[in-house]
């Protein structure tokens, strides 16, 4: 626990509920100010409730992420060990570790020699394409 930990421990911990919807919101902050819309969605609606709805449909067949620390990342299972660490701020997505090991130790360490992780193949797309800055399906 401390600045920038989430305390799962705790049953009305407000931080954990706001960090759980952060992705979400900042894909819908990233759409309402003109800075993401995938041509994979159609054209963009114009009304504010219309472009929500979509966002909320196609956000929600994406991986669920876990917060972890800060806007660190971790996708919810399957995916289990081995799963990259995602820094996500809005649509702007950053791998930040292949592994929770190698990300504690970029973080807070130092940097460890491990080949990078073949993203297109483990099934978090679109979170990995936005890492890439590639089209979201």
């Amino acid at each position: 626990m401390g600045d920038g930990w989430y305390d799962w421990r705790a049953r009305a911990d407000k931080g954990v509920r706001r960090a759980v919807r952060w992705p979400l919101e900042g894909v819908l902050f990233d759409v309402e100010n003109d800075v993401f819309w995938p041509r994979s969605w159609g054209g963009r609606p114009g009304s504010a409730a219309a472009r929500l709805d979509i966002v909320e449909r196609q956000v929600g067949t994406w991986p669920q992420l876990v917060p972890l620390y800060g806007h660190r990342y971790l996708p919810a299972a399957p995916f289990g060990p081995g799963a990259p660490v995602f820094s996500v701020h809005q649509t702007d997505v950053v791998i930040y570790g292949i592994d929770l090991l190698d990300y504690v130790a970029r973080e807070f360490g130092t940097t460890r020699s491990i080949p990078a992780p073949d993203l297109e193949t483990d099934g978090l797309a679109p979170w990995s394409l936005l890492a890439f800055q590639e089209e979201v399906p």
